[in-house]
């Protein structure tokens, strides 16, 4: 039972905290305009995707045990990633289209020095 506890508290804090990560960095990377309505919809599906999966985690764990709702996670990543790594692009010019908000298609400048010595993080 606590290992079951433990697991669901592990499950539930990962999905929820990479899920709004990942929505602002698609939203800023993608939009211009509009950016807070689309963090908002992406918000909004991951915590929909919450309410639908984790109660069938938690019944398939109460069900099979523990071991099998892990080992249906990772088969569901290891269906998912090559999907994910197929058909994700980084930015809207690898796609050819301008992101929402812009006239044209423009690769952004890439980030270039020490991500922990910018300005404002050595100079509050």
């Amino acid at each position: 039972m606590a290992v079951c506890f433990a697991l669901g508290l592990l499950v539930g804090r990962g999905t929820g905290s990479l899920a709004n990560v990942l929505g602002i960095t698609v939203a800023n990377c993608w939009c211009v305009k509009h950016k807070g309505l689309i963090i908002g919809l992406l918000t909004a599906s991951a915590v929909t995707g919450q309410l639908l999966f984790l109660p069938l985690l938690a019944q398939a764990m109460d069900a099979l045990g523990w071991r099998f709702s892990i080992y249906m996670v990772a088969g569901a990543l290891l269906l998912l990633v090559p999907l994910i790594v197929l058909g994700m692009k980084n930015h809207p010019p690898d796609v050819g289209k301008p992101a929402l908000g812009e006239e044209q298609a423009e690769k952004p400048v890439p980030f270039t020095g020490n991500l922990f010595m910018t300005k404002e993080a050595a100079f509050p």
